[in-house]
């Protein structure tokens, strides 16, 4: 038997090695695969029953062929590094950021959807740098000088290590649901219960609140 997962950025980074764990410890003969794409791209192949289940940030485009479970809720800050010229500054505004180019993964990415409708209006081809690596984009904000709206899960041994600051913006518009996907069409057996029950255990471990939808 073979289970194949697909994740996007975030999921991949902080739920995936517990869930496959859980799973390969469970059902040592089960053959796993991981797939790491944006999250319109597993969502269209989870879609096509490519991928059994998905986890992804919102896509806020929800398909009408798949089940969309929040496990989780995830807030973008904004990061940079100590030497940043607005380290210091107490208020950081839209206007200082603008001054700055952003740093950012991908344009396919769901996470862009969000940082364009805080920004607003937006100039992307003017403002950003996209990078197809989140290590990429840690690594060039150690310079100095760019800035990057990234998920605090993502830079925690940067921030405990002084490399990387971050500011909390607290606006409800950079706060991202996680969420478990799977076709409607796919039969329920003991397997899809316990990687659906492994996905809450890992969530709830994490502190991540999750709520069944």
């Amino acid at each position: 038997m073979t289970i194949c997962f697909g994740a996007s950025g975030l999921p991949a980074h902080i739920f995936m090695p517990d869930l496959i764990h859980q799973v390969s410890t469970a059902y040592p003969d089960i053959r796993i695969s991981l797939e790491v794409k944006t999250a319109p791209e597993i969502e269209k192949k989870v879609a096509l029953q490519e991928l059994d289940f998905g986890l992804i940030m919102e896509t806020q485009q929800e398909n009408p062929f798949l089940h969309y479970e929040t496990i989780g809720e995830d807030a973008l800050v904004l990061a940079f590094s100590p030497s940043h010229e607005l380290a210091t500054k107490q208020d950081i505004t839209k206007e200082d950021i603008l001054k700055n180019k952003l740093l950012l993964h991908t344009s396919s990415s769901s996470t862009n959807h969000f940082i364009e409708k805080w920004m607003d209006p937006f100039q992307p081809s003017t403002y950003t740098i996209e990078l197809d690596s989140v290590s990429t984009i840690k690594k060039m904000l150690t310079f100095g000088k760019n800035m990057a709206f990234l998920s605090i899960a993502l830079i925690e041994e940067e921030l405990t290590s002084g490399v990387l600051m971050k500011k909390d913006l607290d606006d409800v518009t950079l706060h991202r649901k996680i969420q478990l996907i799977y076709p409607k069409t796919r039969l329920d057996h003991t397997l899809d219960e316990f990687v659906k029950t492994s996905v809450y255990d890992v969530a709830k471990q994490l502190k991540m609140s999750p709520v069944m939808t």
